[in-house]
């Protein structure tokens, strides 16, 4: 009888992982000038969200790029820096662009459960024009 009262408890604490929303993902301004506050505003009902500005050492396309095709022990020991996301820690998000050019923003959130075990995601994508 206690086992089953523990097993009942422990299944009614575990958390049902779901599919997070991304509910508004929005730059502002959408066209900018080299040096001039732009600020990401992501809305969802994730736990966690991480923003890739698309920029040098932001840029997912070369994440999954560098994930895919891992550097030698040689190579990782000399170059450590490598493309990486911010944890967004509120709502907004502020970056300033040193070069012009089209910036694809990449936001991801998710939820975690079973503690790390089980990750839900979603993931949403805009265009930044940076200007001299």
């Amino acid at each position: 009888m206690l086992i089953v009262l523990c097993t009942a408890l422990f299944l009614s604490c575990e958390k049902k992982v779901e599919k997070p929303v991304i509910t508004e993902f929005i730059a502002e301004p959408a066209t900018a000038v080299v040096n001039q506050e732009v600020y990401f505003t992501v809305e969802h009902t994730g736990d966690y969200a991480v923003i890739w500005t698309g920029d040098l050492k932001s840029n997912y396309d070369a994440y999954l790029e560098q994930i895919a095709n891992p550097p030698s022990d040689v190579e990782r020991n000399v170059v450590s820096s490598h493309d990486k996301g911010a944890i967004m820690t509120s709502t907004t998000y502020m970056k300033r662009y040193l070069t012009a050019g089209v910036y694809t923003v990449v936001v991801i959130v998710s939820n975690v459960g079973d503690m790390g075990e089980t990750i839900e995601q979603a993931m949403e994508t805009l265009e930044i024009t940076i200007t001299e």
